[in-house]
């Protein structure tokens, strides 16, 4: 699933989030205590009946949950053997591989992996983890034995295979070395080309001689007057076969090759009741372990791709429709947009001055000229001035706050003035810091009544979530 989400979209909703900062008691109005049916009136059959719609790529899907608790099970695993590196052992979930990478273009092109035999270190995954995110790895090495696509680097050299072989020439003329190259680097090559694709006569040559050993091979040209090539060779190690597949690299088609090191033998533990609560720890005073297991990754799953939020969000937007407003509270409309804007300028002043180049990048050429400008960028908004914008989303965050404190009030969702307080200490509690004493956090967060608005915001939407459909499209 795709996750990510524009900037310019996550500043919008961090400015409209930072108006919870409004002092809850202006000129005589509060929302704790004020009569809210003032300035708005609830359809209970729409409230009962409300459904939110989220796009697809948010929705948590069971093979999700299934993959991330695979991997909680990867991270307790056992070596079967001491960890001992093995060649006869198919592979297996857990395992851990590693091979020699070649790739290939359509055309049969090089292409530079960085794992190549002779170019550096080997590649070593564990299988079932993603962990190159190679477009078909993972379903090639399934099941394999790696010992029939191991790397030899001992042995005799046989009829078949492919090569990993260095090579240097000699050149003669009149019987005297003219041109002496140095050794090339390790050059992979199937035995069937080499004489064709490198050095006539090269296999015969080969075949049957000891890996790791020199072998001169004579190509000649005038041998009567002593013109002619010498060129020596040296397998440093050949595969039997090469695992093949297609792939991906850098968005272009490609073919890989892998020449296998070894492999280590790991046992990965079912997910049983007994792994839940004794292997992992979790969900001990669950009748089904495992259910539960599924419903606390899931849970988990959502928040770390951001749901809650997108969720709580489409939650206020479809709130609105079920609630008719007035006229709004003049003083709250006017105190929201002098702190929002107050937020705006802060943070087009830091873009300014530490990140111009990146929020031009993001937000277009041109976007920090005026606050104006900056403005109408991260609302998206192209014909209307930043005030006009400002006063807009001041008359949402109003209207939010109404609803949230009429459904906390009116409709039962059980928020008891004990909860809230309980709530908002440990709020307060969390955002202490070294030096910091509850005083000092809370005048410089404008007083406790920004914390009771934050507890007060995620008891609601979390309360609501309960009570909605959830569709996806």
């Amino acid at each position: 699933m795709k996750r990510a989400r524009r900037m310019v979209t996550g500043v919008a909703v961090g400015l409209l989030c930072g108006l919870l900062l409004l002092f809850l008691t202006s000129c005589g109005f509060t929302y704790a205590e004020g009569d809210l049916t003032d300035y708005m009136s609830l359809d209970p059959a729409a409230l009962e009946s409300l459904s939110v719609v989220l796009d697809a790529e948010w929705e948590v899907t069971d093979d999700e949950v299934t993959e991330a608790i695979r991997q909680l099970l990867f991270r307790h695993k056992s070596a079967v053997n001491g960890e001992a590196q093995e060649l006869d052992t198919p592979i297996g979930e857990g395992d851990e591989v590693a091979f020699y990478l070649s790739l290939a273009g359509p055309t049969g092109t090089p292409i530079s992996s960085g794992y190549e035999v002779g170019g550096g270190m080997p590649a070593l995954i564990e299988y079932g983890s993603d962990t190159l995110k190679l477009a078909g790895l993972e379903d090639a090495l399934a099941g394999v034995t790696p010992s029939t696509y191991a790397l030899r680097l001992s042995g005799t050299i046989p009829t078949d295979g492919v090569l990993y072989l260095e090579y240097y020439v000699k050149v003669f003329m009149n019987h005297e070395v003219v041109r002496e190259d140095h050794p090339t680097g390790l050059y992979r090559i199937p035995l069937s080309e080499v004489d064709d694709a490198l050095i006539p006569g090269a296999r015969d040559a080969l075949v049957g001689q000891s890996v790791g050993t020199w072998q001169t091979v004579r190509v000649t040209g005038d041998e009567e007057r002593g013109n002619y090539s010498e060129y020596s060779i040296r397998v440093r190690g050949y595969t039997p076969a090469e695992l093949t597949f297609s792939t991906t690299w850098d968005g272009s088609p490609a073919v890989a090759r892998l020449a296998l090191l070894y492999m280590i033998d790991f046992s990965v533990p079912a997910l049983t009741a007994q792994t839940v609560t004794e292997t992992l720890e979790m969900c001990r005073d669950a009748s089904d372990p495992v259910s539960a297991l599924r419903e606390t990754v899931r849970a988990v799953l959502e928040d770390e791709e951001t749901r809650v939020t997108v969720l709580e969000e489409a939650l206020l937007v479809a709130l609105t429709g079920c609630f008719t407003f007035g006229e709004l509270p003049k003083e709250k409309v006017k105190q929201a947009k002098q702190i929002l804007k107050n937020d705006v300028q802060s943070f087009y002043d830091y873009c300014r001055e530490n990140i111009a180049d990146e929020t031009e990048k993001e937000l277009g050429a041109g976007v920090l000229d005026s606050f104006d400008t900056f403005v109408r960028a991260i609302y998206e908004v192209d014909d209307l001035s930043a005030d006009e914008i400002l006063y807009l989303a001041a008359q949402t965050q109003v209207r939010e706050d109404l609803m949230i404190y009429y459904l906390a009030r009116h409709c039962g969702f059980g928020i008891t003035p004990e909860t809230l307080a309980e709530g908002t200490d440990q709020l307060i509690a969390s955002y202490l810091e070294d030096g910091d004493t509850e005083r000092s956090l809370l005048k410089r967060y404008g007083g406790r009544e920004y914390f009771e608005a934050l507890c007060l915001r995620a008891a609601v939407l979390t309360a609501l979530e309960d009570r909605v459909t959830i569709l996806y499209q």
